[in-house]
Parts: structure tokens; sequence; C-alpha cells
């Protein structure tokens, strides 16, 4: 959801090759992902909820990979109204309508992410209801109305012996990516020096994304993270070795705008 505090500076496209936000994803052919094969440290800070296994369904193979992918501010409502209006003016249902119309395999479910102190929800309280399943206040990050910091569900999966990843067009640091693997204590979804700290010190694999003003060299070198700046060394990175690294535990930052990456209008 868009943030009324949120900005673009006007030096996030100081690089030449910097990406903007349509082709990042698509250049990359990575989303927010949490997969491989990896093992990472426990924190023993963090508690866990019971979760109710979903009933049997006709396959029962185990996933290999899970790809969590985030429309920021796109409601069921959002796809309905698109859905109309393809069929108004082009004849046709959209890509997401005809794939749940036509594939039996697709399972769809409901999810609420309203904010627990107010009518209206703001980033940290939708991201964090999909990261802990629990409803928070608005600006908080991982810690529930009663004071409780619950294991997002990109530290369970490393937890679990999964390597993870956070893939953002936004600042790595903002509200929706850290929603689903920070807890930040007592803190809210503006303390993003912070946020940074924790997503390196958690160990996750794969950070990119912009918000490179709150990642600091110190903070990298520390933290023994291979990092890019632009698009040309990341598809390098991701030709030569991306695989290679991920079985040798090796982890990636890529930092491409010192906030949020930029805005290309259709």
């Amino acid at each position: 959801m868009p943030d009324p505090d949120d900005s673009t500076p006007n030096d996030d496209q100081k690089h030449a090759d910097a990406i903007n936000r349509r082709s990042f994803l698509g250049a990359l052919g990575l989303g927010v992902a949490v997969g491989y094969g990896a093992t990472g440290p426990r924190l023993e800070s963090v508690s866990h909820t019971a979760v109710t296994p979903p009933q049997a369904s006709r396959r029962t193979q185990t996933a290999k990979n899970i790809i969590f992918l985030v429309s920021d501010g796109m409601s069921a409502g959002t796809m309905q109204l698109a859905d109309l209006h393809l069929q108004q003016t082009q004849g046709h249902h959209s890509n997401w309508i005809s794939l749940i119309r036509e594939n039996q395999e697709i399972r769809r479910s409901v999810v609420d992410t309203t904010s627990f102190n107010s009518l209206v929800t703001d980033s940290a309280a939708a991201a964090t209801a999909w990261g802990l399943g629990q409803l928070v206040d608005n600006g908080r990050i991982g810690e529930t109305p009663d004071g409780k910091a619950l294991s997002p569900i990109l530290l369970r999966a490393r937890e679990a012996g999964k390597a993870t990843g956070l893939v953002t067009t936004t600042r790595i640091t903002h509200a929706t990516p850290a929603g689903l693997a920070c807890n930040i204590f007592g803190g809210n979804r503006n303390d993003e020096d912070r946020i940074a700290r924790q997503m390196i010190d958690r160990g996750y694999d794969l950070l990119l994304g912009g918000g490179g003003r709150f990642v600091n060299e110190e903070l990298l070198s520390a933290a023994r993270l291979r990092t890019v700046r632009t698009r040309t060394l990341l598809r390098q990175r991701i030709a030569n070795d991306l695989k290679l690294a991920f079985a040798d535990r090796a982890r990636l930052c890529g930092l491409f705008a010192d906030s949020h990456m930029a805005y290309e209008l259709d």
C-alpha cells in the first residue's frame, strides 16, 4: 500500500544503467522467494505459533520452492475492476482471472490483513499480517498488539533449512518487505536503519531492491555480503555464479537506488 510519507529522491537514477520498477523483476527472473537448500541460525528470542495444517489435496508432492509475490496496494476489488475493464474494452478476462477460471489446479484463499487499531491499514500492518498470521497495529513490524514478537515467515523458512531472499522495487528496508522478515521490538516502520541491520544479521541469502542509504558499507563488509549496485553487475553475477553462490552459502545484496527504485508509468 503506498504511504503518504514515502518519496523518491531525484538522485535515485544516478546510475546510467539503473533499473526501473517495471523491468526489474522481468530482468532478474526472480521474485520474493523462499527456496533452495541451506541452513541458518535459530534466534531464540523469537517465538512460534501453532499452524493448522491444510487439508490434504489431490497432490502429495512437497513443494521445492515458495515464491510469495506482493502487488502492493492491490485488493480483490482492484483485480475485479481490472477484469471488468478488459471485458468491456477488449472482450476478454484478465490473465489472473483466466488462470483461476481455467486451471483446476489453482487454489485460492483469502487472508485478513486489516489493521488492529485503525480503519485504514498501512503497509506495516498488512505485511506483518502475512508474515505472522496475526493482526497488528499500524506502523508495527512483526510485533503483536500485546507486545509479542512471533517468528515471521521468512525466518521460519530459514530455520527450516531453506535459503531465503527478498526482492523488491521499494526500499529493501520498507515496511512491506520488512513485515515478512523482521521483528522490530517496540519500534516502528520508520526505523529503517534497524530493519537493515536485522535483515542482514538474520542471514537472509538474497536482498535486492532500493534503500541504499540505510545499508552502509561497514554493515555489508562485516556480514561478508557480496554487493552489486547496477543492472550490469547483477546480470554478470547471475550469469557467472549465482547458483554456485547459493550452494556455497555466499550471500548477495543488490542496492540499486538510495530510496525506492524509479517508477515507470504505463
